[in-house]
């Protein structure tokens, strides 16, 4: 999926590197965490806010 959008990542990197980065820039933004704990598919906000 990542390869037909266009997006080179190195060998090591994957989803979860996409889905932190998401989070990282949202947290930059001050969004709330329940919303980026919500994107993210969490159910607990302890999990997002590591």
């Amino acid at each position: 999926m990542l390869e037909r959008s266009g997006i080179a990542l190195p060998c090591a990197a994957g989803a979860h590197l996409v889905r932190h980065s998401l989070a990282t820039q949202l947290v930059a933004q001050r969004r709330p965490i329940n919303e980026i704990a919500d994107l993210l598919g969490h159910r607990s906000i302890d999990t997002t806010a590591m």
